[in-house]
This record gives structure tokens, C-alpha cells and sequence, in this order.
């Protein structure tokens, strides 16, 4: 059996957040010891394709969805998957984490951290899905693939539930939002709460200020 590290406290604060005039509510999410924090109006029952209203907004999939095959992890905000049988290097768009792999910098705070978590998501050994922005679906200036990475965890019930790597990783602090490549409107509004929200809590990364 596949066994998983803690990387947070099991208790945590249920504090509601306001977002286009809707709250959403920080919960735990888990899968035998594999634990985060996530918004409860984000997690969604069904994998991530068609489209679902979010909050005043429109938070859909309808984008391009592509299968990952035989992931693995570079740094905490960049993975090597396969997709359609050609290896690709992707960069997980709107999330910046500390560096653990810059030729030129040194190992930055919580990159460890945010290195080793996403490291444990593409372990899994599951079905990974990756969706492009309709706004920025070129590569970048390194020829890595930008979008979205999607994963699932196996409730109590037996129910996949579907997560959104990149917004994970903003809401348990090991990664900050991402603005320098252009991105969804929506998403970007839920990528600024997200960090608004670790920031507020110090978690991760902001837990030494």
C-alpha cells in the first residue's frame, strides 16, 4: 500500500471567505493520511470536462482536456507528463513556488516542501487530466506547456472528488498566485483569494511572517 506524508495539520479553521457576493469554506480534504485544505465549492464529483456554474461566474472545463500518463515532478509548479504518447514538460499556470531546481538560485524557503507535495499528487499513481486556458494555451518562452492540472481523491463514500493542483497549492501556502502569464478572469479572482486566504492563516511559505 502507498503511503502518504502529513503535510498538515489535521485541524484547521473553518473560516468562511467572501468571493462575488458567495462564501466559500475552507475544508480538510484527505485520502488515508494524504490531507489539504480546499474550498467545499470547488471540489467537484465528476471528472473536469463540460460546464459548471461557479459563484456569479462562469467556472467551466470545456477548454481543451488531455489524459496524463506516468507523471512525475520537476518542482512544485512544474511536471513531466505524457500526453498523447509524446513526453511534454508542464508548467502549472497562475501558482509561483519557491525554487528547488533554478541553476542559478539557491534552494528558496518551503520549495522543499512544495516540491515534495506535488511530488506525492503525481505518486499517486491515478488518472491525472490537464486542461489549457483558452487565453494562454501557447507554450512558454521554455517551450513547457502551461494549464491545468486536475487530480482526485477517494472519499469515504468511495466518490472521486476532483481537485485543481494549481489552486491547492496557493491555498496551503507552497506556492503564491501567478501573474505574470495571463490567465482566466475567474480563475485568476479564485487564484488572489486563494492566497489572500493562506497569507491571513500563515500557512506554508507565510508561516514565518
Amino acid at each position: 500500500m502507498k503511503k502518504y506524508f502529513i503535510l498538515i495539520p489535521v485541524i484547521i479553521l473553518l473560516i468562511s471567505v467572501a468571493f462575488a457576493g458567495s462564501t466559500l469554506t475552507p475544508i480538510l480534504a484527505e485520502e488515508g493520511t494524504f490531507r489539504f485544505i480546499y474550498f467545499k465549492e470547488l471540489i467537484f464529483n465528476t471528472p473536469p470536462v463540460g460546464k459548471i456554474i461557479f459563484p456569479s461566474q462562469s467556472w467551466s472545463f470545456f477548454e481543451e482536456m488531455y489524459p496524463l500518463f506516468n507523471s512525475s515532478t520537476v518542482d512544485g509548479d512544474t511536471v513531466k507528463a505524457y500526453i498523447n504518447e509524446k513526453k511534454v514538460t508542464i508548467r502549472l499556470i497562475g501558482v509561483d513556488t519557491p525554487e528547488t531546481v533554478h541553476p542559478f538560485k539557491e534552494i528558496q524557503f518551503y520549495g522543499k516542501e512544495a516540491s515534495s507535495f506535488t511530488k506525492n499528487v503525481t505518486n499517486m499513481d491515478k488518472l491525472m487530466i490537464i486542461t489549457c486556458d483558452p487565453i494562454n494555451d501557447k507554450p512558454d518562452r521554455y517551450g513547457r506547456m502551461l494549464g491545468y492540472v486536475w487530480f482526485y481523491l477517494v472519499d469515504s463514500n468511495g466518490i472521486k472528488q476532483w481537485y485543481l493542483l494549481n489552486l491547492v497549492l496557493i491555498i496551503n501556502g507552497y506556492g503564491k498566485p501567478y501573474m505574470n502569464y495571463k490567465f482566466r478572469d475567474d480563475y485568476q479572482s479564485i487564484f488572489t483569494l486563494a492566497g489572500e486566504y493562506a497569507k491571513d492563516e500563515h500557512i506554508g511559505l507565510w508561516s514565518s511572517n
